[in-house]
């Protein structure tokens, strides 16, 4: 997406961009702290009590490099100038039997949410790994106060099958999960 939306260049996770992607995380941590009613609303990540450690991010990270060379995932980060500004990563269901799917995640820095990012990190992401055929089905779960989230996937083509009340239990508070599928073949992004 080179010369997109405000200047944002789509592309591939690449080692050398372990610390911003750690930063990103970081970063989300930061705003919920300071301001945790944004939480399921604006953010809609399900963040642990307290940020993982440098070491637990070097190693979920060196296991994102992994699945890439595995083809077990695409993983895809938003950039403008130099700073890393998003990430969406589709991985392999570790589950038995459900090698076919990949599961769809997504982050977005909060100065650069409802400008377009999201959206093109999902279609880069989901063009890739249905055009590949690494999945027959993408899934994604989301917090249903998170109406823009949930409308971008419709949009993107994915379609509720489940719903989950108080699916989830973030810092005492409870939200709802909506579950999403999309079959890879069934209207791609472009």
């Amino acid at each position: 997406m080179a010369g997109g939306v405000g200047g944002v260049v789509v592309r591939d996770l690449e080692p050398g961009d372990f610390w911003q992607v750690v930063e990103l995380y970081y970063g989300f941590y930061r705003e919920v702290d300071g301001d945790p009613a944004r939480l399921g609303v604006e953010v809609g990540l399900t963040l642990e009590e307290r940020p993982p450690s440098i070491a637990d991010e070097f190693a979920w990270f060196a296991e994102k490099l992994r699945a890439l060379e595995r083809g077990d995932a695409v993983f895809k980060v938003a950039e403008v100038g130099e700073r890393l500004v998003g990430t969406c990563e589709i991985a392999r269901s570790r589950r038995r039997g459900f090698s076919h799917v990949g599961v769809l995640g997504i982050a977005v820095a909060r100065e650069w949410r409802g400008r377009g990012v999201g959206r093109a990190l999902a279609e880069a992401a989901i063009r890739d790994a249905c055009g590949r055929r690494l999945f027959e089905l993408i899934v994604l779960e989301v917090m249903d106060v998170n109406e823009r989230a949930v409308r971008l996937y419709e949009k993107l083509g994915f379609v509720k099958y489940g719903y989950l009340p108080k699916g989830a239990r973030l810092r005492g508070r409870y939200f709802n999960i909506v579950y999403m599928y999309k079959e890879c073949g069934s209207g791609e992004p472009r």
